[in-house]
């Protein structure tokens, strides 16, 4: 039968263990918080989805502008939607290296080449608390959902 086969294929080839900690991290803290933004960041390869709040993008200017220099240098392509009005964005906008675009969409995450995704739990700067995820599926579920369910506005 099939499941016969498909026990002995798993004994003569093993498996993998997949510990939980290279699926999903909880971060408490700004620090915490922003210190695995910077890594995950930092090892962008093809592209970063940065999605956030007018407040969180403004407090978190000084944390991903070098990076974003760096990605722009290593040809990544980095896509930031942010909630607020287009006049909002465009003192920002000078700043970073990155396409930006005001988003009808009250939300914090970033999707790291459609792989890793990274969510705040609040707008609240002061009890940052996020969640990662290692997921190719989740992460190009979430970038589809983002790109087809959100109303783009133009800036």
């Amino acid at each position: 039968s099939s499941d016969y086969h498909d026990l002995e294929m798993l004994y003569s080839q093993g498996i993998d263990m997949v510990k939980p900690e290279e699926i999903s991290l909880l971060l408490n803290g700004k620090s915490n918080l922003h210190s695995h933004m910077k890594d995950i960041l930092n090892n962008a390869k093809d592209e970063v989805v940065i999605v956030t709040t007018m407040n969180a993008l403004i407090q978190e200017l000084k944390v991903i502008t070098p990076i974003l220099e760096k990605l722009d240098k290593k040809g990544v392509d980095v896509k930031i939607a942010v909630n607020a009005m287009p006049e909002e964005l465009k003192a920002v906008q000078k700043e970073l290296k990155a396409k930006i675009k005001s988003v009808d969409l009250r939300s914090r995450f970033v999707i790291v080449d459609n792989k890793k995704i990274l969510f705040m739990l609040s707008d609240k700067h002061d009890e940052e608390t996020g969640i990662s995820i290692n997921s190719e599926f989740f992460a190009q579920s979430l970038k589809k959902l983002f790109e087809h369910g959100s109303e783009i506005k133009s800036s």
